[in-house]
């Protein structure tokens, strides 16, 4: 959460003179905003600094905060070499309460056990910031309307770097790394849920950040929070402010970064509540957006293994449960320009549909542009399946789709289905794919496309055309 405190520039060690004391109340509001998605709005105007021996203690009420003592970060800052700052220990309100007039929506109450924050600040950026947090026996409460949730987490460390580049802009990484994180949630009606993790590991980088960009993005989340009308209320006057100001936004995003990736694995989790009880050895998401030579290229892939079931499955169905799932989604080689000209058509107030979607057919056009799943894979017993699908524009000018599967152990999957009374009514099924398939060494192969004239299955009509528009 000390990622963005940007000192003001001191003087060398030797020569150090005291701090600008309001450059560091706004940058390392800023940083909190950000690290919190504006749950956090900034730090109040009633700093105090004192200085002790060749070091400073600083005191910086939060704004947004409340709680039993006076909500302010603590912090110990000594001058370094080169016009460096050293900061340590950097100390949270132990217990208090971010209230809800945010982006995130809602008020959280928490609690930290054990805090260890430091880190090493170079004000021009030019070289690395560094910083390391250590939280231990954390508890949050969250509310928003009428839904709450309970969370404890045992450990969460944290560290990264931050330093700017050539234009200005910064790069940053952090890795995080939680345990023993449980969750539960208390809807106003009905049962909750139960969320259980044994590890939490994220890794996550940023290049070619616009920071002025990204706090007109921030400012402008608050006043569409602002407008929004709550559940259960009808929308006011203002309702048609959301349009400009998701204009606006618009304007903040493009350029908003060059690159970003964040990949998160999830260990051990458990998920019960509501009728149902589930898990996954692991469950691995990662998240990826690019805009080099102004193409867009950003996916999302999804992996979930070693799954299990609730005992209520019938022990028939058990040994046909997927024990590995996987999808990668990929948007590449549109042109980012010709992306936010579709945007921004599709927020105006008489938005054409036909004209948005003659747009999107012309991006999906583009020479080497792709819009797919690609792979995606899974298995259910001797089946294994993999795959791709593929959002095209056809010869006659609508959308089409290209799908290519792939699957081994189709006739032991038949086999044993055949002995086995629960599946009677998915035989005929799996013996329609068989013969719709073509043999690729132990394989079935599947080449569907799907367009304004039907289904074709490796060229073979299937089914009825759908109806013309």
């Amino acid at each position: 959460m000390v990622a963005g405190v940007l000192l003001a520039p001191p003087l060398a060690r030797a020569q150090a003179a005291d701090p600008d004391i309001e450059s560091i109340r706004r940058s390392l509001g800023d940083a909190l905003s950000f690290a919190t998605f504006g749950m956090i709005d900034g730090l109040g105007p009633d700093a105090q600094v004192t200085r002790d021996g060749d070091a400073y203690r600083i005191h910086l009420p939060v704004t947004g905060l409340t709680a039993t003592s006076a909500p302010a970060v603590t912090a110990i800052a000594r001058p370094a070499d080169n016009g460096a700052w050293d900061v340590g220990p950097l100390t949270f309100p132990s217990t208090a309460t971010i209230d809800s007039h945010s982006p995130a929506g809602g008020a959280v109450t928490y609690s930290l056990g054990k805090q260890d924050i430091t880190a090493h600040i170079v004000p021009d950026m030019k070289q690395p910031t560094t910083y390391t947090a250590r939280f231990g026996d954390i508890r949050l409460e969250s509310e928003s309307d009428k839904h709450r949730a309970r969370q404890t987490i045992a450990t969460y460390s944290v560290k990264g770097t931050l330093i700017a580049d050539g234009e200005g802009r910064l790069a940053m990484t952090t890795t995080g790394d939680a345990t023993d994180w449980a969750m539960t949630t208390l809807p106003e009606h009905g049962p909750g849920m139960d969320f259980l993790a044994k590890r939490l590991g994220v890794n996550a980088s940023v290049q070619g950040l616009d920071r002025a960009k990204m706090e007109h993005l921030r400012g402008r989340l608050h006043g569409l929070v602002a407008v929004l009308p709550k559940a259960g209320k009808l929308p006011g006057p203002s309702a048609t402010a959301p349009r400009d100001t998701l204009n606006a936004m618009l304007d903040d995003l493009t350029g908003l970064m060059t690159r970003f990736q964040v990949d998160e694995t999830i260990e051990g989790v458990k998920i019960s509540g509501q009728g149902m009880q589930a898990g996954a050895g692991t469950v691995i998401i990662g998240m990826h957006g690019d805009t080099a030579d102004q193409k867009l290229d950003a996916g999302i892939d999804l992996a979930v293994n070693d799954l299990t079931v609730p005992k209520s499955v019938p022990a028939a169905y058990i040994p046909y449960v997927p024990k590995h799932i996987s999808l990668r989604n990929r948007v590449r080689g549109l042109p980012t320009d010709e992306v936010v000209a579709l945007l921004r058509a599709a927020l105006a107030e008489n938005a054409n549909p036909v004209v948005l979607e003659a747009q999107a057919l012309h991006l999906l056009s583009t020479p080497n542009a792709r819009v797919s799943i690609d792979p995606f894979s899974f298995d259910a017993g001797p089946l294994a399946v993999t795959g791709t699908a593929r959002l095209l524009a056809s010869e006659n000018g609508g959308f089409a789709g290209r799908i290519h599967i792939i699957a081994s152990g189709v006739d032991a999957t038949i086999t044993r289905a055949q002995g086995n009374p629960a599946f009677g009514q998915i035989v005929p099924m799996l013996y329609l794919a068989k013969g719709m398939g073509k043999p690729d060494g132990a394989s079935l192969v599947w080449d569907i496309d799907v367009d304004e004239r039907g289904i074709r299955i490796n060229g073979t009509p299937f089914g009825h055309p759908p109806p013309k528009r």
